[in-house]
């Protein structure tokens, strides 16, 4: 096993010989993540699309965007991943990124496999600056290289119900505004219940919980952009700023406050 962290940048590089779902966890963030599958039986869940993994297939996944593993035995699970903020690549590789497809699988004749690989030869945490450098350079090398190669890109295999994914978009278009399962309910004409058990069996959480998670998300991006905590939480409707604060800590593992300060 290998890991590095630094700040929001993150590298890891983990086998589990018997994996089970509480190992791998139900989340989004505000960082970019490149997510290589090595071996394993699983499907990955992002956003309103589940793929079906196969070995050496490089999910591709957004800021903002929720994902998840869902195991469908405990096969050996290999996996390398690298969470980084954009910050970290230049602004033209970014461009390039938002361009790309979620997923893809990679060919053995690919430099993208050797270079995710060799990250682990870099890794050096009495040498912060230069180890940084050689992640950022390498995730700019691997976007470059899957920009050259879209046709590896697998289809998507979206198995989840049309109006599940319509109230996924939904959500993520109105963080911003009052949104309740009541809500939504009656704006799908679809029962209270039926919303509260599709988004368990989908995404393993509740849809409340989904849209705390987005709305904190959008908060912190505020926060780190210079707004004051205090007006985040209104803009995120959030009335109460100790039920916000609450919430930021729970999910963030750092309060409003302290988070503002960190660049």
């Amino acid at each position: 096993m290998n890991i590095f962290n630094y700040k929001t940048l993150s590298f890891e590089h983990k086998l589990s010989d018997a994996p089970k779902d509480i190992y791998f966890p139900k989340h989004m963030h505000n960082e970019w993540e490149i997510y290589y599958f090595i071996n394993g039986d699983a499907n990955f869940i992002v956003g309103d699309n589940m793929f079906n993994l196969e070995e050496n297939d490089l999910m591709l996944i957004r800021p903002t965007v929720f994902h998840r593993v869902k195991l469908n035995s405990n096969t050996s699970y290999e996996r390398l991943v690298i969470d980084f903020p954009e910050n970290y690549i230049s602004k033209d590789i970014l461009k390039i990124a938002n361009s790309l497809p979620v997923k893809f699988h990679i060919k053995d004749d690919s430099h993208v496999e050797s270079y995710l690989m060799n990250v682990k030869s870099l890794l050096d945490n009495s040498n912060i600056t230069k180890t940084v450098f050689a992640i950022s350079k390498t995730i700019e090398l691997v976007i470059l290289c899957l920009s050259q190669h879209q046709e590896q890109s697998a289809a998507v295999n979206n198995l989840f119900n049309n109006t599940f994914s319509k109230i996924i978009r939904f959500i993520d278009d109105n963080i911003t505004k009052s949104l309740s399962i009541e809500d939504i309910s009656k704006n799908f004409f679809v029962s209270e219940s039926w919303v509260s058990h599709v988004f368990k069996k989908n995404l393993g959480i509740s849809c409340t919980k989904y849209i705390n998670m987005k709305r904190i998300l959008y908060a912190q991006k505020l926060i780190k952009s210079g707004m004051a905590p205090t007006e985040a939480a209104i803009i995120c409707t959030y009335n109460d700023y100790s039920t916000f604060f609450r919430q930021y800590k729970k999910f963030l593992d750092i309060n409003p406050e302290e988070d503002k300060n960190i660049k």
